[in-house]
């Protein structure tokens, strides 16, 4: 059963619109069709027959779209005629009859009237020929369907532009010319987004498909603009040459298209015979063991002569470069590319007429990198008396070369990389982009990276380098190469700690899941604790190996074909944080490495102390616990399981970790690791315990004091936040406490610059403590009713500090936060920084914080206040201080 599409007429009067029919027998006549209508045999929605045309004739027409209807016998079966003629019927209906003939029966009334009709009859095999010799063009993509691109645009405007020209396919060719238009499409839509660069390159788009240009710009849409490949532009135009070898194509009515075709192929041959001969060119480059470009070959030498009669123009141009000029010496060598424009074609305005703006007699050199990187021009006032054909003149002009030379960069070949690589390889085991990085800094190379890939390598590699700490990118995950059933039974143990300890951290509540700690936070916290249960001398595996034996995050992606998944755990990942550039990033390495020389040369004779604050940890109400920290890194959870904590996140209360590193100083600078050392963690309660710069000192002297480290130097090194910042009064008054405590000969204290605070080792701890905080959800205990009452009213710190200033409110506060502290606490005692175990230290009372206080009445009355410009009006009746103790 097929459907067709009617529509019935009277003359200029659309009594029915087209409408789609179905629910026919397959032995149906048009005839029949048109009774159905009459007699709402079909469902035809509130539309009815008009009564006073029940009596008229009717006429039939069918074809294959609305407009381009050929006549048919109304007797003619629906199913023999539609395949032929198209699935559009139309009625005609002319006028009434007389009532005498309306008595007739239905079967003479039809035969009465195709008596009377003296229509011409189409025979259906004239019907076939015609059909088999008329011209079509495909169907165009709909106006009002949802375009993704813009591709389809272009395929429609070539259907217009043929349908234009008269030309079109018979339906034996239809096939052919659809594969015509669609290499023409593929082709423009591929040299569209290029087009300017291959004009450049004499590139000849034919005038006949200038408007299927502009379609394209990936940029419009966000995207990088894909490679045109020599592979990609060979395939296109091998397409397009077969569609040319058509016969039907060499008719005279094609003759514009085809030769815009064959225009347009011929070019894109050309363009690919471009990019051969480049990449064979590029190729033999880069097996040179030398630069491509030398200096003598790319500088060129000019002597410019004093221009006495400066026009105004040109005097406002070169005001600048003149006033530069007048203060400078004799061959003494200034750079250009300060004092040009930005724009390429004034710059080159700029440089070609500087012999008509300069009143000094001068040499102007000019050093011609190659490709798009411009030149590199210089400028040095000579003695104008003197001729510059004269060997001391020329002798000094070329001292000038030769030291401006040096300076230059240089680009050499991949050869040239190649051969220091394998030379290296021959002494160490050197990875690929250290030793990039390595030659580079050595030999002066400033050749750029091949891909993106290589070159954000490139700039991690770098990083690591300028930190002196190379292990920061560095990934040695070997597998183990032992069998592993030599750890069956360390595997089985794993299995029975997932079952009964992992399995278990995740609470159904309602619909609602809280999961309130991750017994395993890392791998290695894992093999810990799967190695205190296992019996002695079970053969352990590396935590490579163990890393292995979990479920792939992704199954489907290729590296989970190395994953076993003989554990049922699996991870999630957390993105890393960015980092922003300042301009003082140099000094904070400089600055960084002094200090660090500084301990190595004393190391005997001194102690080197790094301290940061990490971001405050939330605390939930009671019954509402509260996720540590942001979603993120890997924990270890079942494998069809997931971690949750409650969305409430109205907290009042924050818990703040503290770190000190006891730094461990090593025999260099260059062979050691200041990444090494004795960490403390201290957990404090934000409210009640608020940071500053007396307790961070305080806290310290405590540390110092437990590990007995009485050496007469301290070197301190903070970020710049406002309680280690060095600058304020407050910072500065809290380490002279310290050293007036202390045995110190000297302190010495220094901080990373604004945005630079990743340069603090601390902040590798940072990342150690996030995985004791990982799926832990944080709340505090229920106090009293009364208390309970006056926290429900604070809405900020200082309202929850004024309700501790009652005695009674602030020991039901400390109550209900020291259950957290102790778990976060617990959590970070289990953790390691190259097998050294973390230790805690609490937060300093009040009455210590007095104590090293009082150190300060030395000098006079101690200072009252908190801010800078109260401290300063509390010092102004200080004594100078002792020659013994200096502050610089």
């Amino acid at each position: 059963m097929s459907a067709v599409s009617i529509c019935i007429r009277h003359g200029a009067l659309l009594i029915l619109p087209w409408t789609i029919i179905e629910g026919f027998s397959d032995g149906c006549s048009l005839l029949d069709i048109y009774e159905g209508v009459k007699s709402m045999k079909f469902d035809l929605g509130s539309w009815t027959f008009p009564e006073k045309l029940l009596g008229a004739s009717v006429s039939v027409s069918v074809g294959k779209n609305k407009n381009d209807l050929d006549a048919a016998i109304i007797t003619n079966k629906v199913a023999s005629t539609i395949p032929i003629f198209g699935h559009y019927i139309r009625y005609s209906l002319s006028e009434t009859k007389p009532a005498d003939d309306l008595a007739l029966s239905a079967e003479e009334n039809r035969n009465t009237e195709y008596q009377k009709e003296e229509r011409p009859t189409r025979n259906i095999n004239d019907v076939l020929v015609s059909n088999a010799r008329k011209l079509q063009l495909p169907e165009p993509f709909s106006e009002d369907a949802k375009i993704t691109n813009n591709k389809r645009v272009v395929y429609n405007k070539i259907l217009y532009l043929l349908g234009n020209a008269g030309l079109g396919f018979t339906p034996m060719t239809l096939n052919e010319g659809k594969d015509f238009i669609n290499a023409l499409t593929n082709c423009i839509w591929a040299i569209d987004p290029f087009i300017d660069t291959l004009r450049e390159r004499c590139f000849a788009m034919p005038i006949l498909f200038e408007n299927l240009l502009g379609y394209n710009v990936p940029e419009n849409h966000k995207h990088k603009k894909s490679e045109l490949s020599q592979s990609t532009l060979l395939s296109l135009a091998g397409h397009l040459d077969a569609c040319l070898e058509k016969p039907w194509i060499s008719k005279v009515m094609w003759a514009p298209i085809k030769v815009a075709t064959q225009t347009l192929s011929d070019s894109m041959h050309k363009y690919i015979d471009y990019l051969k001969k480049k990449a064979e060119q590029v190729n033999q480059n880069r097996q040179l063991m030398f630069p491509v470009r030398s200096m003598d070959e790319t500088k060129s030498v000019t002597v410019i002569r004093p221009s006495y009669v400066v026009k105004p123009g040109a005097a406002s141009r070169y005001r600048a470069l003149v006033n530069s000029v007048q203060k400078l010496e004799i061959y003494k060598p200034i750079c250009l590319d300060e004092y040009t424009p930005q724009n390429t074609r004034e710059r080159r305005y700029f440089l070609d007429n500087m012999k008509h703006g300069l009143p000094y007699k001068c040499v102007h050199l000019k050093f011609s990198a190659g490709n798009n990187l411009g030149s590199h021009n210089f400028l040095w006032k000579i003695p104008g008396g003197v001729s510059e054909t004269d060997s001391d003149v020329m002798q000094k002009n070329s001292d000038v070369i030769q030291n401006l030379s040096k300076d230059l960069p240089e680009y050499h070949t991949r050869a040239m990389r190649r051969a220091f690589m394998s030379k290296a390889s021959l002494l160490c085991s050197l990875k690929t982009s250290d030793a990039r990085y390595i030659y580079k800094s050595l030999a002066g190379d400033c050749s750029l990276a091949e891909n993106e890939t290589e070159k954000a390598v490139d700039l991690r590699v770098q990083q690591a380098f300028e930190m002196e700490d190379p292990d920061i990118i560095t990934d040695l995950r070997h597998h183990n190469t032992g069998q592993p059933s030599r750890y069956e039974t360390f595997f089985n143990h794993a299995k029975q700690y997932i079952e009964n300890v992992v399995e278990t951290a995740v609470d159904e509540r309602r619909h609602d899941q809280f999961t309130h700690m991750a017994q395993a936070m890392s791998v290695p916290d894992l093999l810990r604790q799967v190695k205190e249960i296992c019996p002695e001398n079970t053969p352990i595996p590396s935590e490579q190996w163990l890393r292995l034996q979990f479920a792939p995050k992704n199954p489907s992606a290729v590296t989970s074909l190395q994953f076993t998944g003989n554990l049922k755990v699996k991870f999630q990942v957390q993105s890393r944080q960015l980092r922003k550039s300042h301009i003082d990033l140099h000094y904070a390495s400089a600055t960084f490495r002094y200090l660090k020389e500084f301990a190595v040369k004393f190391r005997d004779f001194c102690v080197l102390v790094a301290m940061d604050d990490k971001h405050h940890c939330k605390v939930g109400e009671p019954g509402h616990p509260v996720a540590a920290v942001e979603r993120g890194k890997r924990v270890v959870v079942g494998a069809d399981q997931v971690f949750a904590v409650s969305d409430h996140d109205f907290t009042k209360f924050s818990i703040v970790p503290s770190v000190t590193m006891l730094i461990d100083i090593p025999e260099s600078v260059n062979e050691g690791s200041f990444y090494r050392g004795q960490v403390y963690v201290g957990v404090k309660d934000l409210a009640l315990e608020p940071s500053s710069p007396l307790r961070h000192i305080t806290e310290l002297k405590d540390i110092l004091t437990n590990e007995e480290l009485t050496k007469p130097i301290l070197c301190l090194y903070t970020d710049g936040g406002p309680d280690h910042r060095l600058t304020y009064l407050s910072v500065q008054l809290s380490i002279i406490c310290l050293f007036l405590s202390g045995n110190y000969d000297m302190i010495v204290a220094a901080r990373t610059p604004p945005m630079a605070s990743w340069k603090n080792p601390p902040e590798r701890v940072m990342s150690i403590l996030n995985l004791a905080l990982q799926a832990v959800g944080l709340m505090r205990k229920e106090t009293s009713a009364e208390t309970e009452q006056k926290l429900k009213s604070a809405s900020g710190l200082q309202q929850l500090r004024d309700i501790a200033k009652n005695p009674k409110f602030r020991d039901d506060m400390v109550d209900s936060i020291e259950p957290v502290k102790v778990l976060l606490s617990q959590l970070f005692k289990r953790l390691y920084l190259k097998e050294k175990q973390f230790k805690l230290f609490t937060a300093s009372s009040e009455e210590e914080m007095e104590d090293l206080w009082g150190e300060l009445s030395k000098f006079g009355n101690l200072p009252v206040g908190k801010k800078q410009i109260e401290l300063k009006q509390s010092l102004k009746d200080w004594k100078y201080l002792p020659k013994t103790c200096r502050v610089y």
